[in-house]
């Protein structure tokens, strides 16, 4: 606690006259209690047995000392209390949004991070990286194991940057994979960006391990691919004490990776088509060829699928068995698939039947029937003895994404991050249509921690849409080599009228703006309601962040950029 004394003292006075003009503004002057003071210190000067205590006593007796015992218990009571609370640190937030609090409890060994007495709005440090989270941000994630390394498609993007700094935050080792096309959210402690690449070129993407060459490097990465490396890399003990290169193999593919406007797919839907469809068809290859290399690394064969010496099988087979599989790939799918339902479909679940109204839905839609092949695909090839284990997929269904990093600039933007951006600056909130339909609108840093969910869901715990409805039945009891296929909401449960979210927006910015009506979008639904209860019951996810929450927390974002830019221009 920081406090301030006051150590000022008042001189005697040197004459009667100056003693006359303090007398009315010093309460202690002429004080019959002063005098009695005065002549008990002369009494125990007298006494040469008496001590100091008796002399304080008597003192404690006057009104002056009774007033500097008081105003010291308070001091003291003060401190006390002040004790009691957290060791509170304060920190820069790594969204730039405020300096606000974290609490380090050293006594937690919760895999967490969160101690009993963390408060709910406290800033946790990261394991990685300079995302300081609160509680919420990460509910439900657990810290990383050794060695356990995500690949991330589309990184660099406004959903994507957000997970890289969740996964940094619980200590994953991260590599980014970008063509910067929707976003530039570089972060420098990722172990490797590789920018600019492009998930429709074969190319672009990792390249496989390729075991021991004559140089003893297991992974010939640089030579092979042009790559922007934001950080040296380091060697790490995995968890049978061996070293890895960690960012040189995986554990766990996110697909964020994608073109993602309504929209622009209506007038370039092949675009749409070759990113989002033949895009995810490469990646979902991509990481069957790689387990697959993998695993015949381990067997003790080289990348051309001959046996390697007897003089390295012994180094080979230590180094190789210890190297991880891809075990989990979670891709981004949309809640336009639905399109604009009947009424009586709502609120909307798993299992309601395709109804896309765009390029980008039917994409996003065809992107899932990949997704539920390239499981079959695995499990159709690991019958036999030597079955392989298999990578399990997950497809999440995003509603109406909004929040810090969003780019207003961009046409195609949340319509959150356009009405913001028109509040801040007094200009006309325009909406299309008559504002009356209904969006589920969900906070970035809950859809973030949605993918890490259920990329660390095990796989004898996953589901698949069944049909009970609710999009999540047990799948039946398998083999770990087994995979599985899910796919899920990620919404709130509740939804607004976009009427009512322009006067919030215009309400929390404190803005002048207009709200104005111009024609409705084509491609654009009417009525959007989800049900939750599937990711609720199939991999835990329920959403942390109210709208009204998330919306302030976005308009702060979005007022200290606005004051960023004015700084700048002078």
């Amino acid at each position: 606690m920081n406090s301030k004394s006051n150590n000022t003292k008042t001189a005697p006075p040197t004459s009667s006259s100056a003693r006359l003009e303090i007398s009315d503004v010093d309460p202690w002057e002429n004080d019959e209690d002063l005098d009695t003071m005065y002549s008990n210190n002369k009494r125990v000067r007298n006494q040469p047995n008496a001590g100091i205590i008796e002399s304080c006593l008597n003192y404690l007796q006057t009104k002056r000392g009774l007033t500097i015992l008081f105003s010291t218990l308070a001091i003291f009571l003060i401190a006390i209390i002040t004790s009691l609370r957290h060791d509170d640190i304060s920190v820069p937030h790594s969204n730039g949004l405020s300096n606000k609090k974290f609490s380090r409890n050293k006594n937690s060994n919760n895999s967490n991070g969160i101690g009993e007495t963390t408060n709910e709005n406290d800033l946790v440090p990261p394991k990685k990286g300079m995302a300081y989270l609160t509680p919420r941000e990460f509910l439900d994630i657990r810290t990383a194991h050794p060695g356990e390394s995500v690949l991330v498609t589309g990184g660099l993007g406004f959903i994507g940057s957000h997970v890289v700094d969740l996964l940094l935050h619980r200590g994953f080792h991260v590599t980014i994979l970008d063509d910067e096309s929707n976003g530039h959210n570089h972060n420098a402690y990722v172990d490797m960006e590789m920018v600019p690449n492009d998930i429709t070129v074969v190319g672009d993407l990792p390249p496989l391990p390729e075991g021991d060459d004559e140089n003893g490097s297991s992974f010939p990465w640089e030579e092979k691919h042009k790559m922007h490396l934001k950080k040296t890399r380091t060697k790490n003990k995995n968890a049978n004490g061996l070293e890895d290169d960690d960012d040189r193999y995986f554990t766990h593919v996110i697909h964020l990776a994608a073109a993602i406007s309504v929209a622009e797919s209506m007038n370039d839907p092949d675009k749409y088509e070759r990113i989002n469809y033949g895009g995810s068809e490469k990646v979902l290859e991509w990481i069957i060829q790689y387990n697959h290399r993998v695993a015949m690394l381990a067997s003790g064969y080289n990348a051309n699928g001959k046996k390697e010496k007897q003089r390295n099988m012994q180094q080979s087979d230590n180094k190789h068995h210890s190297l991880p599989l891809i075990r989990k790939v979670v891709a981004a799918s949309s809640a336009a698939i639905y399109g604009d339902p009947d009424p009586s479909l709502l609120p909307l679940r798993e299992s309601v039947p395709y109804g896309g109204l765009s390029p980008y839905a039917d994409t996003k839609y065809r992107m899932e029937g990949l997704m539920r092949a390239f499981v079959e695909k695995q499990n159709e090839h690991n019958d036999g003895l030597n079955a392989l284990p298999a990578a399990s997929a997950t497809a999440l269904r995003f509603f109406n994404v909004y929040g810090p990093r969003q780019d207003p600039k961009n046409p195609y933007s949340g319509v959150i991050s356009l009405f913001l951006e028109a509040a801040v600056n007094d200009m006309d909130i325009t909406i299309l249509g008559d504002g009356e339909m209904t969006r589920d609108f969900v906070y970035v840093k809950d859809v973030a921690r949605a993918i890490v969910m259920a990329l660390l869901q095990e796989g004898d715990d996953e589901s698949s849409i069944g049909s009970n409805g609710s999009g999540t039945t047990p799948s039946p009891s398998m083999e770990k080599k087994h995979a599985t296929f899910s796919v899920y909401n990620v919404c709130t449960g509740k939804s607004i009228t976009i009427n009512t979210l322009a006067s919030q927006v215009k309400k929390s910015m404190e803005s002048t703006s207009r709200i104005t009506h111009l024609a409705p979008r084509v491609g654009d639904i009417r009525e959007s309601r989800c049900n939750p209860n599937g990711a609720k019951e199939g991999m835990g996810f329920v959403s942390a962040v109210s709208q009204e929450v998330g919306l302030e927390k976005t308009a702060d974002w979005f007022r200290l950029e606005r004051d960023e830019r004015r700084r700048r221009m002078r």
